[in-house]
C-alpha cells in the first residue's frame, strides 16, 4: 500500500456488509498509519455512509480528510433528456 495517492470513488456504493466494511477498514487503516493522502468521493450522506464503511473508517476519514460538498444536478440525467429531444433520423 504504498501508492503515492488513492482515490477511493463512490465510497458506498457496494452492498453493505462485514466483509466490505473491513476490506476498507484495511485500506483506510494503511493510509492513516503511514499518513498517506486519500481521495473519497460519495454521494451518501455523513450518517448513511457511516453505516455503510462502519463506524472505524468514517471514523478514520474525518480526521484525515477535508469535506468538500459539491451540489449540483444529476449531468447524466440532463443529458439522457437532450438525447431523447433529439429529432428522429431516418
Amino acid at each position: 500500500m504504498r501508492a503515492r495517492h488513492l482515490v477511493l470513488d463512490e465510497l458506498g456504493k457496494d452492498k453493505p456488509s462485514e466483509w466490505v466494511q473491513l476490506s476498507m477498514l484495511r485500506v483506510i487503516d494503511a493510509r492513516y498509519n503511514n499518513e498517506l493522502p486519500i481521495i473519497v468521493t460519495t454521494n451518501f450522506p455523513p450518517k448513511e455512509l457511516m453505516w455503510r464503511i462502519g463506524d472505524w473508517n468514517m471514523s478514520r476519514l474525518v480526521e484525515m480528510c477535508l469535506v468538500v460538498e459539491v451540489k449540483g444536478d444529476d449531468y447524466r440525467l440532463k443529458a439522457r433528456e437532450r438525447w431523447w429531444q433529439w429529432p428522429a433520423r431516418e
